[in-house]
Parts: C-alpha cells; structure tokens; sequence
C-alpha cells in the first residue's frame, strides 16, 4: 500500500516538474456542465442523543490562602554617585562638538 502511494507521490512530482518546465501543456477544450437531477422524497435522518445536565455556578467555601504583609525596614541598597570634574563634557555637549554644532 505504502509502495502505491509512492508511486502516486513520484508521479505527482514528475508532472508537477513536466508542467513547470513547459514540457506539459494543460488547456481546456470544453466548458464543463453539471447534469440535470431531480430530487423528489425522500428523508433527512432523526436523531435523539441523551446528554448530561451541567449547572455551572458559584458556591462559597472556607479556604486557606497565604497573606503578605508589607512593612518598612531600613536595609542598604547599591548606589552609584559620579562626580565629573569641572569642565568636563557631557555625552550631549561632545556629541554637539563633534557634528561642529557650538551650541551649549
């Protein structure tokens, strides 16, 4: 079975290529036409299906959940200080100096 559908695979490719390269030409000689049907009788199937009776809602209950209490505390935190000797540029006023803008 698995060796049929390889065949059909392979063939596939082969006139999938054959088309792309031009070697195939595929044009439709004539317009396609539904035939006439009548449809008399007949009966569309009945069905009864027994399912369950699902009541969603709300219900109070005691649970126990965690608490978080917030209090303040004094503790010792990183902190940066820069002092910049005097005269010194900023980032922005030797960006400026650079693109020869003199404005401060």
């Amino acid at each position: 079975m698995r060796g049929i559908f390889a065949l059909i695979g392979i063939a596939a490719l082969l006139l999938i290529g054959a088309m792309s390269l031009g070697l195939v030409n595929v044009r439709q000689t004539q317009q396609a036409q539904l035939p006439n049907v009548a449809l008399q009788g007949g009966q569309a199937p009945a069905f009864k299906a027994d399912v369950a009776n699902v009541t969603v809602g709300t219900e109070e209950k005691t649970v126990k959940l965690p608490t978080v209490a917030l209090q303040e505390q004094k503790v010792a935190v990183p902190a940066i200080k820069i002092d910049r000797p005097t005269g010194a540029a900023t980032t922005e006023t030797a960006q400026n100096s650079a693109d020869g803008d003199t404005r401060n």
